[in-house]
């Protein structure tokens, strides 16, 4: 993964975010049309940033956009951490100045962490976190709020 929102990752969250009652604030995708200028007006109005992770870590060493700034990151693709550095670079660059804000890391593909040599535990060092928490589809709740956006692939193998 290159650490880009596809259209139809901004779209399910935008649209999750709406059914939920929104966030209180506005969300932007910020694309890489989006030119520089356009991105200072936006950091300074505040809001959610959908953003990727080349025009992140450009800004932030730009210091167009601060990390004491910053509220939180999520991480798309979270299994994905440990082989795209940029992700990595923006978590260190965003822990060192900014103690307080959250960072949460998401995957549709679980398996993924148990590929390899401790795989979940490099992938938490790298997200900066202590802490793992697992919702498996089958409880009521997250069944509720994917709303049959993620449904498992079923295969039946007869031995």
């Amino acid at each position: 993964s290159s650490g880009e929102w596809s259209k139809e990752e901004t779209t399910v969250f935008q649209r999750r975010v709406a059914q939920e009652g929104g966030i209180g604030m506005p969300i932007y995708a910020i694309a890489a049309e989006t030119d520089k200028g356009e991105r200072s007006d936006l950091y300074a109005k505040g809001g959610c940033f959908l953003v990727s992770s080349q025009i992140l870590v450009t800004d932030l060493l730009m210091n167009k956009l601060p990390p004491e700034m910053i509220d939180g990151l999520l991480v798309m693709h979270a299994h994905t951490l440990t082989d795209r550095w940029n992700e990595a670079f923006i978590i260190r660059l965003f822990r060192k100045r900014n103690k307080r804000g959250f960072i949460k890391g998401l995957t549709d593909r679980p398996e993924m962490l148990m590929r390899g040599f401790a795989a979940v535990e490099k992938v938490m060092k790298a997200l900066a976190v202590t802490r793992l928490h697992l919702f498996p589809r089958i409880q009521s709740d997250v069944s509720h709020t994917l709303g049959g956006l993620a449904e498992p692939d079923t295969e039946e193998v007869q031995l």
